[in-house]
């Protein structure tokens, strides 16, 4: 019961003597006279919990107490909050310098080429395997010389996933 009452972002905060088992058990056995639980929501989500233990005396935290141990609780999901976007920013960045490294070595290809066409096989499976693409290739517009309605070619398939 007390696992769910602080998974549902509420807090806990008992005498010992008066808590349901197995946890008054639990907690006599360390010497533990009263205790409250505050939920660290991350994300509106359960993460975990902070534990207050008063083993001299049985006394229940009293609201002001109760309502600094929340705002340290919100401060601790906070700055778990934050590091997680550090790291996804960063994970972010990693992959954009990643497909501009690509970019980059596409563009030299290119340029060393003196026949864009013999290196287009090596372009296309660079961009596939950037982004990650089952099959990858080169599809070209062509108008019709009569109709002049557009016709698309598609050259060969240059990258496979096995």
């Amino acid at each position: 019961a007390l696992h769910e009452q602080l998974q549902r972002g509420e807090l806990t905060n008992y005498i010992v003597a008066e808590m349901p088992q197995p946890w008054r058990e639990f907690l006599a056995a360390q010497g533990v006279a009263s205790s409250a639980s505050v939920p660290i929501l991350v994300q509106g989500q359960f993460w975990g919990h902070i534990d207050f233990d008063n083993c001299r005396e049985a006394r229940l935290y009293d609201a002001a107490e109760i309502e600094i141990l929340q705002r340290a609780a919100e401060i601790i999901a906070a700055a778990i909050e934050r590091q997680a976007k550090d790291e996804e920013l960063q994970a972010a960045q990693q992959e954009r310098n990643r497909l501009l490294s690509t970019v980059a070595q596409v563009a030299n290809l290119l340029l060393r080429s003196q026949d864009y066409a013999t290196v287009l096989p090596d372009v296309v499976r660079l961009l596939g395997e950037a982004v990650g693409s089952d099959r990858c290739g080169i599809g070209q517009m062509i108008l019709h010389p009569t109709s002049g309605k557009p016709a698309l070619s598609i050259l060969p398939e240059w990258c496979k996933s096995e």
